[in-house]
């Protein structure tokens, strides 16, 4: 039961965040214009203690590079990696995208 309710508090967390991020995306750079680079992804947690969470690169405007900043000196430059957090509390997760042309950040506080 212990499990559940956490993973429920990390799923609110990240709706929250979302919501907030998603809103006003104070980081991108970028103005919106066609074919823009844009730093975007998706948060899936599982169930598990250690908590692992699946990061799903949503980015736009054609990005060639990925660099992951897990917040617990953890990075990674999978577009679409995996990462376990060992410990509950705040990490500040950033996703910096690049292409020929541009570069962008994403970045978000998740809650554990």
């Amino acid at each position: 039961m212990k499990i559940i309710k956490k993973l429920f508090f990390v799923v609110i967390n990240i709706i929250l965040l979302s919501s907030t991020v998603f809103a006003v995306p104070e980081n991108n750079i970028n103005t919106k214009t066609e074919n823009a680079l844009v730093a975007d992804f998706i948060i899936i947690p599982s169930s598990h203690i250690p908590l692992t969470i699946t990061f799903m690169d949503k980015s736009t405007g054609s990005p060639t590079s990925w660099f992951w900043n897990f917040g617990d000196k953890s990075t990674s430059k999978v577009q679409n990696p995996i990462h376990a957090y060992a410990t509950e509390g705040k990490y500040t997760v950033k996703l910096t995208v690049k292409n020929a042309a541009h570069i962008n950040t994403k970045t978000i506080i998740l809650s554990l």
